[in-house]
């Protein structure tokens, strides 16, 4: 998956879940993505949350 260059993105654990929380260099919040388990040969993928536990947006 390709990220824009000028951000940077922290993985958070919360509630048994990983999340990618992605924010520009300045520190605004762009995306918050889940991490769904791989299973298979499937590699694991990134879900775009529109609503998402406010503890995972946390500095």
């Amino acid at each position: 998956m390709h990220m824009p260059s000028m951000t940077r993105s922290t993985v958070r654990e919360f509630d048994g879940n990983s999340y990618v929380v992605l924010r520009t260099i300045s520190g605004e919040l762009l995306h918050v993505y889940r991490v769904l388990p791989a299973h298979g040969h499937c590699r694991g993928q990134l879900e775009k949350l529109l609503h998402f536990p406010p503890e995972v947006a946390e500095r």
